[in-house]
């Protein structure tokens, strides 16, 4: 369909588009500031969206601005904790959270945000947006079709400044004005989903927290409780994994719940379900640049990582707080570059060190459950409440990166030759043909991967997760090669097989 300017053209300082949390967030506090803010949200609330278990941190927002009694009237479950529980109903670890908080149906939230941001003096409207105008490398306004429109004309708006809060969308990295989405195709992944009812809870107040279960690295199952009689289930493995596994949807998601944890599947034996199966690629990726003279993005809109710890709305929430002082900061003071730098910088921070978390769970997983119920646990509970974005790094984050940096191979625990393994195992994809690994003279690893394509973006996906098993192992104790294999192959002496390796590290 062939859009057309309309005559119509208005002006705010400020557009966002995009609803969820981190629209919502920062709208309100510019709202607040005196901008004139204007939010375009292409569906109407409420709208469904995957139940959500909420950090600490979360928790402590809602009760700043007022929203405890709205929370209740809801009667979202008050939780207090999470447990991880691992293959054959082992590695069980409770974490309970700093703050108290609330499981939520996210439909429900987003309307309560979105309303408040309203309350806040924003002005909302629903439509999409087709269209950004810029002035050489500045956005001066967008094009949107109103979403009860019945005509092809566009309404334009002029604005000073715009925030991409979109999500997945990525409005402003599909239009060229962020940067292209650079997705981690090494670990590309599948979410089934969906509620049930009358599913066996733990008693008492631990029943309205929320578990995951996992068999092995990626393999993992989130069960939420998001009302009195309701949870939400998922299930997330590897996409070369889940084609392997029922023709259907609802096939796949009876798989997981029986073979990622029989605990999970005894839950829901008597259970029924409420509501159809969904299904979402759950890939990680980000955008960069994020941030230019009169544009910012937020939230999933730039990054998006693995959600087993449940970090999603916590890190847009703080992320909308402090882009919305850098944005006032900008209109005050004329100077629309250092204050998103800052903000650019910020960010970077926070991701870093909740990617680095999300790495750490995944790779080590028993040593992470040691440090749970160590000395350490305190400054576990506080990242996982959601505090990955301050200043000073936590005395837990300098012994992760210690421990890691002090990795010899030879002398490597069995269960972390497993997760290497698992990690190569699981990265293994079409283009990925086959890895070698051996431990060479002057005690160092030696890992070989063979790749059968020579695809630009592939080969970028290779170039990032070597990087992450770089900044896990240390540079100096892990020697990465990469071969196309059509070249001439070396000769790999002593060579075993990525998983033969975990079985000769489990037998010493």
């Amino acid at each position: 369909m062939v859009m057309k300017p309309s005559n119509k053209s208005e002006y705010f300082d400020v557009i966002i588009i995009g609803g969820g949390p981190a629209g919502s967030v920062l709208g309100a506090k510019l709202a607040e500031s005196g901008l004139v803010v204007l939010l375009l949200e292409r569906h109407p609330f409420p709208r469904y969206h995957i139940g959500e278990s909420l950090t600490g941190l979360v928790g402590n927002f809602l009760r700043e601005i007022g929203l405890t009694e709205e929370m209740e009237k809801l009667q979202f479950p008050v939780k207090s904790g999470m447990s991880f529980i691992g293959p054959n109903n082992k590695s069980d670890v409770f974490i309970a959270t700093e703050s108290p908080t609330w499981q939520v149906r996210r439909a429900e939230f987003d309307q309560l945000l979105l309303d408040y941001a309203v309350s806040k003096g924003l002005n909302l409207r629903h439509g999409s947006v087709k269209k950004i105008f810029r002035d050489g490398h500045k956005v001066i306004g967008v094009g949107y079709k109103p979403s009860f429109s019945n005509t092809d004309l566009l309404e334009h708006i002029r604005c000073k400044f715009i925030v991409d809060a979109s999500g997945h969308g990525a409005v402003l990295s599909r239009n060229r004005i962020a940067g292209r989405r650079r997705v981690d195709t090494l670990w590309q992944q599948l979410a089934v989903f969906t509620q049930f009812q009358g599913a066996v809870r733990d008693d008492g107040e631990m029943g309205n927290n929320n578990i995951v279960f996992y068999s092995e690295p990626n393999h993992w199952a989130w069960f939420i409780p998001t009302s009195p009689t309701e949870v939400s289930v998922g299930v997330v493995v590897p996409q070369v994994v889940a084609q392997k596994y029922g023709e259907t949807a609802e096939d796949f998601l009876q798989w997981g719940i029986k073979n990622i944890s029989t605990d999970l599947a005894r839950r829901l034996s008597e259970a029924q379900m409420t509501g159809p199966v969904r299904l979402l690629n759950n890939y990680s990726y980000r955008i960069e640049p994020f941030v230019g003279e009169s544009w910012l993005c937020v939230g999933d809109s730039h990054r998006f990582l693995d959600p087993v710890l449940s970090l999603g709305v916590s890190n847009a929430i703080t992320e909308a707080t402090f882009a919305s002082k850098a944005i006032i900061t900008a209109f005050h003071t004329g100077d629309f570059i250092k204050p998103l730098q800052e903000y650019a910088a910020f960010s970077n921070h926070g991701y870093s060190i909740a990617s680095d978390l999300i790495r750490y769970f995944w790779n080590f997983l028993t040593t992470f459950g040691r440090q749970a119920r160590s000395g350490l646990r305190n400054d576990i509970i506080h990242l996982l409440d959601g505090y990955s974005f301050e200043e000073n790094e936590l005395t837990v984050l300098t012994a992760m990166h210690s421990t890691l940096a002090k990795f010899l191979p030879a002398n490597l625990p069995s269960e972390d030759a497993q997760s290497i393994a698992g990690r190569i195992k699981h990265a293994y994809t079409p283009g990925l043909e086959a890895a070698y690994i051996e431990l060479t003279s002057e005690n160092k690893l030696k890992l070989s991967l063979v790749l059968n394509n020579d695809d630009p973006n592939f080969q970028e996906a290779v170039s990032d997760f070597t990087e992450t098993l770089y900044a896990d192992f240390g540079r100096d104790n892990l020697l990465i090669y990469r071969f196309i294999a059509t070249d001439a192959l070396p000769s790999f002496e002593n060579a075993y097989d990525i998983l033969n390796l975990a079985k000769s590290q489990l037998n010493k």
